[in-house]
């Protein structure tokens, strides 16, 4: 194997290795993004409670699609961590 052509392979695992990187970062601001949303929602969620609790009800449709929304984030958020490790245990290449 030629000098280039060694060089050529380094380079190759090492723009993979980038591109892993990239694709990790990208799903941790993602998740960050969720995260900070599904806390708006549950700034929401409490903020109604509090307002039901004072009027004596309990739970209402609004409670129902605030939750039914958190649960949505939670999952997105989940699988999102499920790219993350399934990137950070991809096989790499042989010169990383």
């Amino acid at each position: 194997m030629s000098l280039w052509d060694k060089a050529k392979k380094a380079l190759e695992g090492a723009a993979d290795s980038v591109d892993r990187e990239a694709r990790q970062a990208t799903r941790h601001y993602e998740i960050s993004q969720l995260e900070t949303e599904r806390d708006r929602q549950l700034i929401e969620i409490g903020k109604r409670a509090l307002e039901m609790y004072g009027q004596r009800e309990i739970m209402d449709a609004d409670i129902k699609i605030l939750a039914n929304r958190i649960r949505d984030l939670d999952e997105q958020i989940e699988s999102l961590r499920a790219e993350i490790q399934a990137l950070r245990h991809a096989p790499k290449s042989p010169d990383e």
